[in-house]
């Protein structure tokens, strides 16, 4: 009589086993919530911006965008959809102040990376600026010199002629400086790119052509 319950049990256990497994499949998938404005479909587990603080928050399995912010601990009350740009509404109130959105696509601390970008552009318009100051003190103390000469009565001191090649000399050295600066302000932006798009090698080379741009017109000004 045992013997006949055999079938059963087995295929108690059998059941068991695959309702266990489809609950473990699940439990993984991560959460995902529709666009009521276009249809698209969002995955919780997007890296995504607080509204609040605009803090990049990257450990989803953590913290997604439907519970607080790493920093600030505020919960969004909308998150903007990433496919029609339009406010995905997560409280009851539908407040779409300050909304949570996607990270951008560039990559992480897009800011930072432009305000590196734009000290070396800083620091190059420095450069040119002290250079071009540097010329114009030299002259101004020329002339206070010949004025004062002549003041004391003993002439004017006399000036030194240059030839064609000392101007040019002058000017291909005025020009060195002006493209080293160039240079190094192309080499420091095209290792901002390696280090930023080392995953993405055709976006690091769009980024490198335009330094390359850039470098031309820069020149191109210069002379």
């Amino acid at each position: 009589m045992f013997q006949s319950f055999i079938p059963l049990l087995l295929g108690n256990a059998l059941a068991g086993l695959i309702a266990y497994y489809a609950y473990v499949i699940w439990n993984k998938q991560p959460m995902r919530i529709r666009c009521l404005s276009c249809g698209g479909i969002v995955v919780c587990k997007t890296p995504w911006v607080c509204g609040e603080c605009d803090h990049e928050n990257w450990d989803v399995s953590k913290s997604t965008f439907l519970d607080e912010c790493g920093n600030c601990h505020l919960s969004p009350k909308a998150y903007v959809c990433h496919h029609c740009d339009k406010p995905m509404f997560l409280s009851e109130d539908h407040d779409k102040t300050n909304p949570a959105r996607r990270v951008n696509t560039e990559g992480r601390k897009p800011k930072e990376r432009a305000e590196f970008q734009q000290k070396i552009e800083q620091g190059f318009d420095e450069k040119k600026r002290d250079i071009e100051t540097a010329k114009l003190v030299l002259t101004e103390e020329q002339i206070k010199a010949q004025i004062k000469a002549v003041k004391k009565g003993v002439g004017v001191p006399e000036v030194q002629m240059f030839t064609a090649l000392d101007i040019k000399a002058e000017s291909l050295k005025n020009f060195m400086e002006v493209g080293t600066a160039i240079s190094e302000a192309a080499r420091q932006q095209k290792a901002l790119n390696t280090e930023t798009f080392k995953n993405d090698p055709t976006e690091r080379r769009k980024r490198d052509l335009l330094v390359d741009e850039w470098v031309r017109r820069q020149l191109a000004q210069a002379t």
